[in-house]
């Protein structure tokens, strides 16, 4: 469930009126920014199934696994581990932890498991702040975090804009940032915080 780059400018720019464009150089870094400021008000919800009980690293301990990069990167929180028991049948693993060598994170079972069977991840990481091209896309679609995201990019970009005119217009710039920013931590406080995975672990390199 994701929401295009293209369709988040669209509605930044009709949330703040822009119909010249004024701000069109902005809104890239604006929304990239909010995305990142956000963090963990609004995240990412992470479904990994791309371990299997074949990864063991074989270590001494013989149960422990390397956490895939691309969902669980340099930030991240691992909430809950499930074992496949037959096909899309899954039973929750207890007892399990993450070891961080200071390179690498690895899952370490309570114990060593069957071959051939999918270890499903579960948990939770920042949203994606690299956006740039129109197909790309935000791991967001709910309306009210979408509008939380953009009444917050709305505050940057008046917030940047501010900081490169004259005074005559600082003032005026300073205070639209100030009323987005409300206006964004007024939906926050109505509830707009994502729920995040009970059981969480965190880690970070």
């Amino acid at each position: 469930m994701t929401t295009a780059f293209s369709t988040l400018k669209v509605r930044l720019r009709k949330m703040i009126g822009d119909t010249e464009g004024v701000y069109d150089h902005l809104y890239d870094d604006a929304i990239n920014d909010a995305s990142r400021e956000l963090y963990p008000i609004l995240l990412k919800y992470i479904l990994d199934e791309t371990l299997t009980t074949e990864d063991d690293l074989e270590t001494d301990s013989d149960y422990e696994y390397l956490l895939p990069v691309n969902s669980f990167a340099a930030e991240g929180h691992l909430s809950q581990v499930h074992l496949q028991v037959t096909g899309d049948t899954y039973e929750e693993v207890f007892g399990w932890k993450v070891i961080n060598d200071g390179t690498n994170q690895y899952l370490r079972m309570p114990d060593v498991v069957s071959g051939g069977k999918t270890i499903r991840l579960v948990g939770y990481g920042p949203l994606e702040d690299d956006l740039s091209a129109a197909n790309s896309t935000l791991s967001l679609d709910t309306g009210r975090h979408i509008t939380i995201l953009l009444r917050y990019a709305a505050h940057l970009i008046y917030e940047m804009q501010a900081g490169v005119v004259s005074s005559d217009d600082r003032k005026r710039l300073q205070d639209e940032s100030d009323r987005w920013f409300v206006k964004a931590h007024m939906l926050i406080n109505q509830g707009g915080r994502m729920p995040k995975p009970q059981g969480a672990i965190s880690w970070s390199v």
